[in-house]
């Protein structure tokens, strides 16, 4: 099959998918027995929000074919205004570079591996002190400092090497920590970027605490960006996400 056909058929495969997902693509990242189903591996495969699929099926695809793959399934989750700002943890997406976050790795010590055949890079243990270092003419806004390390935090780039997605993912915390973590993300988020296009949950750690599968999410979408904030309980541990994404013109 040609790249065109084959991207043009994953293309149609999740624009399948996200219909599929009642309309917040957060619970379908969040539910982790969904992933484990035919439809919720190929979905996730090509959101390029989320740090891989659990099976590899991305890393069948070129950097070129994902960034065909990615503005398809973007342009799904498109808002009409545009950002105020972009926020994605100090990092400017669409600025940003391969080399840029290699060098920052380097300076602050932290452990970084190639990811999707080349188009990303996977981090893992970051510490506050290395994000809260980070110096890359955020636009127009101060840097929210983390409270927390990071356990893992994923950067998507283009076929030109410049950061189009950021994905930063904890699951350390206690459902106090991560209710509180969720809540400064999005009001910041608010503060900068605009109001919150769909809502998850109950805030507080009660309800995040009360059963397997509760969530508490964000998700902001603008015409040139989409970032999602969420805090997921998953039984034996609490996971926290926060996603930044540049939508393509």
């Amino acid at each position: 099959m040609s790249t065109r056909g084959r991207v043009g058929s994953w293309g149609r495969w999740v624009k399948r998918g996200l219909v599929g997902v009642v309309g917040f693509t957060l619970l379908a990242v969040a539910v982790i027995g969904f992933a484990h189903t035919k439809h919720g591996r190929s979905l996730l495969a090509l959101m390029r929000g989320a740090p891989g699929c659990p099976v590899g099926m991305d890393a069948k695809l070129s950097p070129e074919e994902l960034e065909q793959v990615r503005g398809k399934v973007l342009a799904s989750v498109r808002g009409d205004e545009r950002a105020l700002v972009r926020p994605a943890l100090g990092f400017v997406l669409d600025a940003t570079t391969r080399a840029d976050v290699e060098r920052w790795a380097q300076e602050k010590g932290v452990r970084c591996e190639p990811a999707k055949r080349g188009a990303a890079l996977r981090c893992l243990d970051v510490p506050v002190s290395a994000l809260a270092a980070v110096d890359a003419g955020v636009e127009k806004a101060e840097t929210r400092v983390p409270s927390h390390p990071v356990d893992g935090l994923f950067f998507g780039f283009d076929g030109h090497g410049r950061l189009v997605s950021l994905d930063a993912s904890r699951d350390h915390l206690s459902a106090a920590e991560a209710a509180q973590l969720v809540e400064e993300v999005r009001e910041d988020l608010a503060a900068q970027a605009g109001p919150p296009a769909l809502e998850r949950g109950v805030p507080g750690a009660e309800y995040l605490q009360g059963g397997a599968l509760r969530q508490i999410a964000s998700e902001f979408r603008f015409s040139d960006y989409r970032a999602q904030v969420s805090a997921t309980n998953l039984g034996q541990k609490v996971v926290v996400r926060e996603q930044y994404q540049s939508i393509p013109n």
